[in-house]
């Protein structure tokens, strides 16, 4: 399907920038930084060049949140983006360039990608944290297990915590009563 209209001048621009990228590179001996290269592997094949807004806003959205994690304290942390050879950052920067040039990336389409972290700090503090605050930091992993339906209200109510060492592994265990 050949390109038309507002599509092909993207293209065509896209085109541009990759080979201002190449020239960047060559200039710098070969090196870009990370985000530039991806923009450059991107611009000769953008996949999303033909995606009616709705879906690419949907898509930002969804890339935004996958982004993103909390910490064990319950603080919002890039982790995520930058996991598995950086490749949702890779995918944030190619949304991104799609953002741009359609020029829909705004105050009302970034609130949509922060409902679900802002539904989750509604009440303060999210659950997730809460269950843990006061105990002793981790040295390592830990299992928490959770069985019938009563201790799980219990831990979500939060009443029912109880911290421990096994005395035979020395090993810490949390403990719902």
């Amino acid at each position: 399907m050949p390109l038309e209209g507002r599509e092909k001048r993207v293209f065509e621009w896209f085109s541009k920038q990759s080979l201002e990228l190449e020239e960047k590179a060559n200039k710098n001996g070969g090196r870009l930084r990370r985000d530039d290269i991806w923009r450059r592997e991107y611009y000769p094949y953008p996949y999303l060049i033909l995606e009616p807004d709705e879906v690419i806003l949907q898509r930002f959205s969804d890339i935004f949140t996958n982004c993103i994690d909390l910490s064990k304290d319950g603080k919002i942390t890039p982790t995520p983006m930058m996991e598995k050879d950086a490749r949702l950052a890779q995918f944030f920067t190619e949304i991104t360039e799609e953002t741009n040039w359609r020029g829909i990336l705004h105050r009302e389409s970034i609130n949509q990608a922060l409902e679900q972290i802002t539904a989750y700090f509604e009440n303060g503090l999210p659950l997730g944290a809460r269950i843990f605050k006061g105990l002793p930091k981790a040295k390592s992993n830990h299992l928490y297990k959770f069985s019938k339906k009563k201790y799980v209200e219990k831990c979500i109510n939060m009443e029912g915590f109880k911290y421990h060492q096994r005395p035979t592994t020395r090993k810490e265990v949390i403990c719902v009563l």
